[in-house]
């Protein structure tokens, strides 16, 4: 697990943030010097595990199924995004 996955996950349980303020305060330092690439893979990691929940969701409350999609398109897009703002420029 990527070290800012697992600082993210353990802030989650104590004090919960947003994506977009985990990212800035990242960047920032507080959580120790963090390269764009970094943050880039823990990005990666949280969207595959939202993704995840998304599915287990579902095996759990098939009436949900309508959402499916919707939801992992508002996932990966929002990654995205993060992506762009936080990780390496294009190479």
């Amino acid at each position: 697990m990527n070290r800012l996955a697992r600082i993210f996950w353990d802030l989650q349980m104590e004090d919960p943030m947003g994506l977009e303020e985990f990212c800035e305060a990242a960047r920032a330092g507080r959580y120790g010097t963090s390269s764009p690439a970094e943050i880039a893979e823990f990005l990666v990691e949280v969207e595959q595990a939202i993704l995840e929940n998304i599915e287990l969701k579902l095996a759990e409350s098939p009436h949900l199924a309508p959402l499916r999609q919707e939801k992992i398109e508002e996932t990966t897009t929002r990654i995205a995004d993060l992506r762009r703002r936080y990780g390496p420029g294009p190479s």
